[in-house]
């Protein structure tokens, strides 16, 4: 089986081969966004009375003290802005690596074209959830307050509503799911190009995400275990060397999750670019007389 054959195939395998065969180019970014990663969650246990699991009595202590609430406010804000700059560093480090010819820069200007676009896309994908929950949560205090007797028929119509939006965010997000490396490259209109290209291929990409996140539960899974049982030996939650510990296992795997999907992403723009191009570049065939 030839290698194009293998990528339309297994777009996971593909970006799994990729992820490895550029590791040396990435990984030392990636140990630094996940030692970022730990000091955040190191913060929250130490200074914000956070433990491992997030029980009844961390909820009340938050509402009884402003102050964890807003350190706990602050850390998940950090949290974001160190996600979302993974996204973009990692995203043209890995371009930068696999692209030779006018390869992208690192840049305030193209950061922040490709942050807009971003938001743009997320605006599409949950913007029709938000704006049906809205309605459907002002539609049932006023109805609660004139006590209808159709609750149930309002029930179902709020269920169905509700339906739909989730339905056209699930579509939507794998439809733009390339806008990260068509903002990156410049390539406008963005979402437009990203809608396009994906046309046909929803089932496709879906399943290979599902797969990617099948792997990555089970790497979860496996280095959440042993991390526990290091860290428990080390003091546990209690002690400063556990709670670090966690901290780097929970940096490692974010920064490592970010740094895949960027390569995901990459590889499914790659793949149906170069489809688009060879549909493109076949004449059509003449029906025989």
């Amino acid at each position: 089986m030839t290698q194009a054959n293998v990528e339309n195939l297994s777009l996971w395998r593909e970006t799994w081969r990729e992820f490895k065969a550029s590791a040396p180019v990435w990984w030392p970014w990636v140990l630094g966004a996940a030692v970022i990663f730990a000091f955040i969650v190191l913060a929250s246990f130490t200074f914000g009375g956070a433990t491992l699991s997030v029980g009844r009595d961390n909820v009340e202590a938050l509402k009884e003290n402003s102050k964890l609430l807003t350190l706990k406010v602050i850390t998940e804000f950090l949290s974001l802005i160190v996600n979302i700059l993974c996204v973009y560093v990692f995203t043209v480090l890995y371009l930068r690596y696999a692209v030779k010819k006018n390869p992208p820069e690192f840049g305030f200007g193209n950061f922040f074209y490709w942050l807009g676009r971003v938001v743009a896309k997320y605006a599409v994908v949950l913007g029709p959830v938000i704006i049906a929950s809205v309605i459907i949560a002002v539609i049932a205090s006023a109805s609660s307050h004139k006590g209808s007797d159709g609750d149930n028929a309002f029930s179902f119509v709020f269920a169905m509503i509700l339906a739909a939006a989730f339905i056209f965010a699930a579509v939507a997000a794998i439809r733009l799911m390339l806008v990260t490396p068509l903002a990156i490259f410049r390539r406008k209109p963005v979402l437009k190009r990203s809608w396009n290209l994906t046309l046909g291929n929803w089932w496709r990409i879906f399943g290979n995400s599902l797969m990617l996140m099948l792997i990555l539960f089970v790497l979860m899974i496996v280095g959440g275990i042993a991390f526990v049982i290091i860290a428990m030996f080390a003091g546990g939650n209690d002690s400063m060397l556990g709670r670090g510990l966690w901290g780097l296992f929970m940096g490692l795997f974010s920064s490592g999750t970010i740094m895949l999907w960027c390569i995901f992403t990459c590889t499914v723009y790659r793949v149906l670019l170069r489809e688009q191009r060879e549909t493109a570049a076949t004449p059509p065939s003449t029906p025989a007389l």
